[in-house]
């Protein structure tokens, strides 16, 4: 379970994340993010919202399929609902990014867990991001309400237990025993 004030980096990449709060109602943490490293696909989210602030750095978000380029001090609010594609590094220098999620829901825990877990081990991705069956593992298990943004969510919610199951079968957990502090865990 991560806790405030840990701090989880991927020892090859650099990728780090520092949880700077944590509570119920209010996730915050720093993400660091290396040259070109932290694309994910566009999505959205009905049950929590986001707060994205570039500590430094340049920051390409998109909101509402809106590409644009947020330097230190800029932010974006990402209401419930709005399609985005959260905070990537285009760029050949470091990227931080402040983030703050409301509230803390279930897929929210699992989600920073697994990450966390999985980012101290270098098993994530090129782009230090989930693997696809690895996400559907996690949204399936928390019953998340958070989808992608070019497919009809009735379609996402009826084909998600199986996609979860599939992503199972493969070795993907919800949450992974140790929690992220074993093993490679807090630096």
């Amino acid at each position: 379970m991560v806790k405030q004030s840990d701090v989880y980096a991927n020892p090859r990449s650099g990728t780090r994340v520092e949880i700077r709060e944590l509570s119920p109602q209010r996730l915050v943490f720093e993400r660091r993010y290396p040259p070109t490293t932290g694309k994910a696909d566009a999505h959205l989210h009905l049950d929590f919202t986001q707060v994205w602030e570039v500590v430094s750095g340049t920051a390409t978000v998109a909101v509402d399929g809106e590409t644009r380029r947020l330097g230190p001090g800029q932010s974006a609010e990402i209401q419930t609902g709005t399609k985005h594609q959260d905070p990537y590094n285009e760029t050949g220098a470091e990227l931080a990014v402040r983030w703050q999620i409301e509230p803390v829901t279930e897929f929210i825990e699992g989600f920073m867990n697994a990450y966390a877990y999985l980012l101290a081990r270098d098993e994530l991705n090129d782009q230090d991001e989930f693997p696809t069956l690895q996400l559907f593992v996690i949204l399936s298990a928390t019953k998340a309400q958070s989808y992608a943004a070019n497919l009809p969510v009735g379609l996402q919610k009826a084909t998600l237990p199986l996609l979860g199951a599939i992503g199972r079968l493969r070795g993907y957990q919800p949450r992974y025993s140790g929690g992220p502090g074993s093993e490679g865990g807090p630096t």
